[in-house]
Order: C-alpha cells, then sequence, then structure tokens
C-alpha cells in the first residue's frame, strides 16, 4: 500500500473531508489530494504533520509498521 492510499483511509476512517485534514495538519486541501493520488510524495515535515492530524504514527502513516 502507498503512503497517499494510507492518508486516504486514515483520513476516512475518521469523517474528514481533504479540506479537514488540511486544516488540522497546517496544509492545503491541494497537497492533501496530490498526496492522496500519489501525484507528490510529502516531505518529512509534511508526513508528521499528517501523523499528528491523523492520530498515528510515522511508521503507521508510512506503511511500514503493522496496522
Amino acid at each position: 500500500m502507498q503512503i497517499g492510499d494510507n492518508i486516504r483511509l486514515r483520513r476516512m476512517a475518521k469523517g474528514l473531508t481533504q479540506a479537514e485534514l488540511g486544516r488540522l495538519s497546517g496544509l492545503t486541501h491541494a497537497a492533501i489530494c496530490h498526496y492522496e493520488r500519489g501525484k507528490r510524495k510529502p516531505c518529512m515535515a509534511a508526513l508528521l504533520a499528517l501523523a499528528k492530524a491523523l492520530g498515528c504514527s510515522l511508521d503507521e502513516l508510512v506503511g511500514s509498521a503493522s496496522a
């Protein structure tokens, strides 16, 4: 599973829109959309912000830990 898939699944499990996740993480709606579609890869700062906003570890978000 790709990082974008993990972001989308975790966002949807929390009932958040891309815009809401963007506000919580300090990122733009467009950035969230690009990450989820695999058009761009998030930098480390964005990954950390997303993990915090989604309430998961960085390992869980990037798929290197069992979920």
